[in-house]
């Protein structure tokens, strides 16, 4: 009798949470990817009522942090291949510790939706693990006063 009782309490609360345990509220991501293009269509907006037009092709800086110089060298060699320009390469000395990182400000005219964006930023990631960068440091586009990731 326990067991049969059992059972049934398992197959309720198994089929209970498939019909109604895994619903999104309105407007909820489904996933990381839908979640970070909600926030770059905020970001969007937000550049937009600061007189950007990111409807068109943009020149957007994508910078890298590293500390090792050599590597971030390849690094650059290779983005240069991928129509990538060089904008800047600046030290970034902390101060306290005397340790040197160095950032590499890369720039590419592109013409991006909120989902091709977040696709990007998710690519640029992506590519700075890849290549043992210490981290991808942001992003903005050319002309704007704003600087950094999606910050909504």
């Amino acid at each position: 009798m326990i067991f049969a009782f059992t059972a049934v309490a398992f197959l309720i609360a198994v089929f209970g949470w498939m019909l109604f345990g895994d619903r999104l509220a309105p407007g909820e991501p489904a996933s990381k990817f839908e979640e970070m293009a909600q926030k770059v269509e905020i970001s969007f907006d937000d550049l937009r009522d600061n007189g950007v037009n990111v409807d068109e092709p943009v020149v957007w800086n994508y910078t890298f942090v590293h500390r090792d110089y050599p590597q971030l060298g390849r690094f650059i060699a290779h983005m240069r291949t991928r129509g990538y320009d060089v904008a800047e390469v600046n030290e970034a000395n902390d101060g306290d510790t005397g340790i040197v990182d160095y950032e590499v400000r890369l720039q590419v005219r592109e013409q991006h939706t909120p989902e091709t964006f977040a696709r990007k930023i998710g690519e640029l990631r992506d590519l700075a693990a890849k290549w043992h960068l210490d981290h991808f440091d942001g992003w903005y586009p050319e002309g704007s006063a704003a600087r950094g990731e999606v910050s909504h």
